[in-house]
């Protein structure tokens, strides 16, 4: 009353909440969900909510307006698997690396996705009239004029854009014989990336070791169009003693927008299997056919290993010409395959 236009849900924290910083929130009423959003919940007896990847010291930082210095370099092997009517089943490999160094606030932070690396659960995107996933760099930083990475079998030079990105494609297979360039390079073992330092981030080296390929053991098994209305179990080997991401995604696409939803579930690599519950599933629009229906519409699930942050996998520091040094900074992997699909 007294407040037009003002809809007031009041509700209890339940007890066995997963306490966090970024503790998935969303309303169902009359049978439709919210947009999906987040709140901190701080442990009993604590004053402060926790978080995998920032400290109290860089959470309060941020709750009085100040800014983090943060990067990463990932390196990525991926598998595409889709289906072209009259030429059957195809795969393109690709290995690539990119990276960035930000400045990044409060609100930068709030809208980077924290929520969807929750283990155990699944965060959905509603997606309307603008980018498929949240976020973005904002802030980029001059790391330097380029990056050298190091491994059992890949020597590259990673160059920086105009933007201050960097990226490189080390391998791509191309489709049908079409389009590949270079040769496989990311094996298991030990990685470096290293810079002779930029006008903001003085010389550094990062260390990561890349694990073994994830393998999606049941990939062939699942229908395509994925049924909204049923469970739908992901298995796999491999990847490590990090996470692996299963993400899904539904979008209608025009020249400058999209239009639909995203889907990330988090598990750790060792579980070997996650299901994805129907509640998640139900969000996504239809789409059918094989996920590029010449319609603008595309739909595609993918599994992929990636590193468990929490654990410091590939954590390091880098100098900041300013003073001090980076307050979060990896050398991360993401391993595995994207399957083209439609959902019904």
């Amino acid at each position: 009353g007294g407040s037009p236009g003002l809809d007031q849900i009041n509700f209890s924290v339940p007890a066995n909440v997963t306490t966090g910083c970024f503790v998935s929130l969303q309303v169902r009423a009359g049978g439709r969900l919210s947009n999906a959003g987040t709140i901190a919940v701080a442990p009993p007896g604590q004053s402060f909510c926790t978080s995998g990847t920032l400290t109290e010291a860089q959470l309060r930082k941020l709750d009085q307006g100040g800014t983090l210095v943060v990067g990463g370099v990932e390196l990525s092997k991926h598998t595409l698997d889709m289906v072209i009517p009259g030429l059957g089943p195809l795969h393109q490999k690709s290995e690539f690396v990119q990276g960035a160094f930000s400045q990044s606030g409060a609100a930068d932070v709030g809208k980077a996705g924290f929520s969807a690396t929750q283990i155990g659960a699944c965060t959905v995107y509603q997606i309307a009239g603008g980018t498929a996933v949240p976020g973005g760099i904002v802030g980029l930083l001059d790391a330097g004029v380029q990056l050298s990475l190091s491994g059992p079998a890949a020597a590259a030079t990673i160059p920086r854009d105009d933007t201050m990105v960097y990226s490189a494609t080390l391998y791509d297979s191309g489709v049908l014989g079409l389009g590949g360039s270079g040769s496989p390079t990311l094996t298991p073992g030990s990685y470096t990336i290293a810079s002779n330092g930029g006008a903001d981030i003085g010389a550094f080296t990062g260390k990561m070791d890349l694990p073994s390929d994830l393998v999606w053991t049941n990939e062939n098994a699942i229908a395509d169009p994925i049924s909204r209305n049923t469970p739908l179990p992901i298995q796999w080997t491999g990847g490590g003693t990090g996470l692996v991401q299963i993400t899904g995604t539904g979008l209608t696409v025009s020249t400058s927008t999209a239009t639909g939803a995203v889907f990330t579930c988090t598990a750790q690599a060792s579980a070997g299997a996650f299901t994805v519950p129907i509640s998640v599933l139900q969000q996504m629009p239809v789409i059918t056919n094989q996920g590029a229906n010449g319609d603008g519409t595309v739909g595609t699930l993918a599994v992929m290993a990636t590193t468990d942050s929490a654990k410091g996998q590939g954590s390091f520091s880098a100098p900041l010409k300013s003073g001090g040094t980076t307050d979060q900074t990896f050398l991360t992997y993401s391993i595995g395959t994207t399957k083209m699909t439609g959902f019904n």
